[in-house]
């Protein structure tokens, strides 16, 4: 039986988190804190799992300038990975934390440029895994000259190997992925009413559309509402998840975690209840963590004791 997770990630990033005692726009602004993490999100998944002791690989693109401080994160970490190195420099993205409002502003560079050449080299590396994994996570957005509809030929390539995909991604990459009918999505509010075409009037209005999303292969919706917590519909059972106040420090790498966990509760085939539970908490837990820190397994435990399950239908 396959176990293996594969993430991938089409545009890798350094993230830089920047904590300032205030901030002030226009003007001069000292440092508190400055701290770096290898980022992307589903670099940030496959963190998390890791740190679970699933069996996982981070692949994907990466700028040859710029990689090193992040290979070398994911080195000391233990976590594998095999990412296609192509010429360009990987983006910094920067995280300014201001601990007077508690509010971050990020500020996130385009990244690299991917030639069609190295595209092709890309989507092979990926292909070749896919017979050894069970799950495939698609998360965050794509290089420059990476085509809206990469999810879309990715989960295509992953049903031809019974793969199940988690897409997480948002505009037009989600509605295009969301064409080849993946496992799962994990739209936040406003991405799903991006799919909608406008807000929700009503809870029930919002499930209902989640409802609607899904087919024969799409049998999970993820719907995350930040600090009220987080929906899970399926066809036959849906749950809402309520938190207990919890201090966020960065909501960054949040829905990563609850991505991971849900890849990991899939593998151990976790009913759904479970599977929400351990998604709303480990989202919470790396709220509180500063930069892109992410959950592990005590936390998560611990805190999910705390969550308010109640069922939908």
């Amino acid at each position: 039986m396959k176990n293996a997770i594969l993430t991938v990630t089409l545009n890798p990033s350094l993230d830089k988190t920047i904590t300032l005692s205030s901030f002030y726009e226009g003007g001069l602004n000292r440092a508190v804190a400055v701290r770096s993490d290898a980022g992307g999100k589903g670099i940030n998944v496959a963190k998390v799992l890791t740190l679970f002791d699933a069996e996982v690989v981070a692949t994907g693109v990466m700028g040859e300038d710029g990689s090193d401080v992040i290979l070398a994160e994911l080195q000391e970490r233990g976590l594998q990975h095999d990412f296609y190195m192509t010429k360009g420099t990987t983006r910094t993205n920067y995280k300014l934390l201001n601990e007077a409002t508690r509010k971050v502003t990020e500020i996130n560079e385009p990244g690299f440029f991917v030639s069609q050449e190295a595209l092709a080299r890309v989507i092979e590396k990926i292909e070749k895994k896919l017979p050894d994994v069970a799950v495939m996570v698609l998360a965050g957005s794509a290089a420059r000259g990476i085509s809206d509809d990469i999810y879309e030929q990715l989960t295509i390539l992953a049903h031809k190997h019974h793969v199940k995909v988690i897409l997480d991604a948002d505009g037009d990459k989600l509605k295009a992925g969301l064409q080849a009918e993946p496992y799962a999505i994990k739209p936040n509010l406003r991405e799903l009413e991006g799919l909608h075409g406008g807000a929700f009037s009503t809870d029930e209005a919002m499930y209902a559309f989640c409802r609607s999303l899904l087919n024969q292969n799409t049998k999970l919706v993820i719907v995350s509402l930040g600090k009220d917590g987080a929906a899970y519909i399926t066809e036959k059972e849906a749950w809402r998840i309520k938190l207990p106040p919890a201090n966020s420090q960065s909501t960054v790498g949040a829905g990563d975690s609850m991505v991971a966990m849900t890849a990991f509760s899939l593998i151990k085939g976790f009913p759904l209840q479970a599977l929400a539970e351990l998604a709303s908490a480990a989202g919470t837990i790396t709220a509180t963590k500063p930069g892109t820190e992410v959950c592990r397994p005590e936390e998560v435990e611990a805190y999910r004791t705390q969550l308010k399950a109640q069922r939908l239908w």
